[in-house]
């Protein structure tokens, strides 16, 4: 398979991104140092624009602390609602052409809002931390992120085409704090940027259907490469053993935390139905520290 090539001039643009990211991620830890509480940890209920209060009742002062912090959480999510978040990620640009070779889908705005809230409100991976997303298409997960209060995103992409439209919905919404480069998730990311280390990395790999045969473990592996902290992923529900063997191969603490109906759209020639239904996982990894 061919893969589209990258410049010198783009290498160039790569580096100083990534210069400014390293900078970036300096204050965003000089930051999170000055500021930082006792951690509060909420679950989400219902469709996740509800928030359940979790105290622990250890001593009065312990608890007041908590339940301050759950009030501020809930502040900070009642800025913006899922249905609010679902809606935004709906206006946004997406493949013109699918490139099946990459096998490109996009993630549906419905599946990528419940993804990045779930991930916010339950285990708060989002806000002020330095996301990653890999394979990241068009923006759907990246412009999320960022919504959620992400104090930066990087989407990495190897297609031309699919940064292009990157760009155009970052530009549309005056975004000032994502950046995206072109490269080889599978081939470079590893040897290339893995001094570059984020708080969480975000991803929607190829499934590894058709001529991408275990390409989403592929993109597992890189994902690793990237983090000291978590990552989410989705995966064929069917593999789910499979990828508990191979995560604690790779020291990575793992869960399922949510099931998914994906419907897969008719985006090529050879499909025969308007739409198919995969049961897929979204996991949660923890890099062993």
């Amino acid at each position: 398979m061919a893969f589209p090539t990258i410049s010198a001039q783009q290498e160039l643009q790569t580096k100083k991104i990534l210069e400014d990211l390293q900078l970036k991620k300096k204050l965003l830890l000089s930051n999170n140092s000055n500021n930082s509480m006792p951690q509060y940890n909420p679950q989400v209920a219902g469709t996740g624009n509800q928030v359940q209060e979790v105290v622990n009742n250890s001593s009065p002062a312990r608890t007041a602390l908590q339940q301050a912090q759950a009030v501020s959480f809930e502040l900070r999510m009642a800025r913006l609602k899922l249905r609010k978040l679902e809606e935004y990620l709906q206006g946004l640009d997406d493949f013109e052409t699918p490139k099946i070779q990459l096998e490109q889908y996009a993630t549906p705005a419905h599946i990528a809002s419940h993804m990045l809230y779930t991930i916010e409100a339950n285990y708060q991976d989002i806000e002020g931390k330095l996301v990653a997303d890999l394979g990241s298409g068009c923006g759907m997960l990246s412009v999320g992120a960022f919504l959620l209060g992400a104090g930066h995103v990087m989407g990495f992409e190897i297609d031309g085409d699919a940064i292009e439209i990157f760009k155009t919905n970052v530009d549309e919404m005056e975004i000032e704090n994502i950046d995206v480069v072109q490269c080889d998730v599978v081939n470079q990311l590893e040897t290339v940027y893995s001094d570059l280390k984020f708080d969480t990395v975000i991803l929607n790999p190829p499934f590894g259907t058709k001529n991408n045969a275990g390409m989403d473990m592929k993109f597992l592996q890189s994902a690793i490469s990237l983090t000291n902290g978590t990552i989410y992923s989705l995966h064929k529900t069917s593999t789910r053993e499979y990828i508990k063997k191979r995560a604690q191969d790779w020291n990575l603490k793992s869960n399922v935390i949510a099931e998914l109906k994906y419907d897969l759209p008719s985006s090529y020639k050879f499909h025969k139905k308007q739409s198919v239904d995969i049961e897929v996982d979204f996991w949660r990894f923890e890099v062993a520290k």
